[in-house]
């Protein structure tokens, strides 16, 4: 947090208005992970995906996916899960948790014509990333048990996701291990163009993007920062 509280210090400095901290008056994140319909939009989505590729597919939905044993051992349970989940279109767990969608946007853009706010700025994500070792042991086939990781479904900082407001990520900085951390700024709807123009007025006063060592440019672009 230390690398966002500076990155909210570098707005006031260039002469933003920052209400910190802001109190949405509900319990957001809990919010958040009530809202969480991808277990059972993930079937509809591999279904109709495996159906657009026609009959040379070997196999022709999620449940036969399962039974051939042809994925990655870490995905079986949420494999599993994700199929055991009803049609969806009467589905009154799914429409509830998809109204819930619809309050938070509403809650959202309540709360910044309330404050008179252009947009929210929050961490995109709170915990460190993971390098593929750690997140994908043995090439993806060991299930990840990490008592110190209490992520569940849904658990992230999705208020985007789950809003549909427009938004975008920008560089913070990097933490003692040489992660990225990020910067996530929210707007009001159809505002996208607020959105962009603060954005890019953070990037240029904080220019904290580094070019990955193991991509290098091509030789035929220049950028400088």
């Amino acid at each position: 947090m230390e690398i966002i509280n500076a990155a909210i210090a570098k707005l006031k400095e260039q002469g933003a208005t920052v209400i910190d901290p802001l109190d949405p008056g509900v319990d957001l994140w809990a919010t958040l992970r009530d809202t969480n319909a991808g277990t059972g939009e993930y079937k509809q989505a591999i279904n109709a995906y495996f159906a657009a590729r026609g009959a040379a597919t070997p196999v022709k939905n999620l449940s036969e996916l399962i039974a051939s044993g042809g994925y990655l051992g870490r995905l079986k349970d949420r494999y599993i899960e994700s199929d055991a989940v009803d049609e969806m279109t009467f589905n009154a767990d799914y429409i509830g948790r998809y109204k819930g969608k619809q309050v938070i946007q509403q809650r959202m853009m309540d709360l910044m014509k309330q404050w008179q706010l252009d947009a929210v700025v929050y961490p995109f994500e709170t915990k460190p990333a993971k390098t593929i070792a750690e997140a994908a042991p043995n090439n993806g086939e060991t299930v990840v048990n990490d008592p110190f990781d209490n992520r569940v479904p849904g658990g992230g900082n999705r208020l985007s996701t789950v809003s549909g407001l427009p938004t975008i990520v920008v560089p913070a900085g990097f933490n003692k291990d040489g992660v990225g951390v990020a910067l996530e700024i929210l707007g009001k709807l159809y505002d996208e163009a607020t959105v962009i123009r603060l954005a890019y007025a953070y990037e240029q006063a904080a220019p904290n993007r580094k070019l990955p060592k193991t991509t290098p440019l091509l030789g035929i672009e220049k950028i400088e920062y």
